[in-house]
């Protein structure tokens, strides 16, 4: 997972609010998370369809990330490299993430996607 502080101070934006961006193949796990540990965000998905174009996610990324810069004080990306070929951590390295990413091995297929 990635971490992304918006721009502006956090009293010009919607205190304490937290996006998720995400590939919709981690809904379920994402939305059981968030019930189980009483998260308070919003879950942002991204089509699943995309990992079928690669090339495609750090676009649908990026706009994510702007968006959800207008109107959330935290923004978390829970995705994984997903064939981009280094693209995504790229876009994340230029939109100012903090930390490490966390990877978690997973493998798609058109049946879904499985973490290890």
């Amino acid at each position: 997972m990635i971490d992304l502080a918006g721009p502006g101070s956090p009293s010009d934006r919607a205190k304490g609010r937290t996006a998720l961006i995400a590939c919709g193949a981690y809904g379920r796990e994402l939305l059981a998370l968030k019930v189980k540990h009483g998260w308070d965000a919003d879950i942002l998905g991204i089509s699943v369809l995309l990992h079928n174009r690669p090339d495609q996610i750090p676009v649908a990324v990026e706009r994510r990330i702007r968006e959800a810069r207008e109107n959330y004080d935290r923004i978390v990306v829970v995705y994984g490299d997903c064939g981009t070929s280094g693209q995504l951590d790229a876009l994340l390295e230029r939109e100012g993430w903090s930390g490490s990413p966390a990877r978690i091995a997973t493998r798609c297929t058109p049946a879904g996607c499985l973490t290890s």
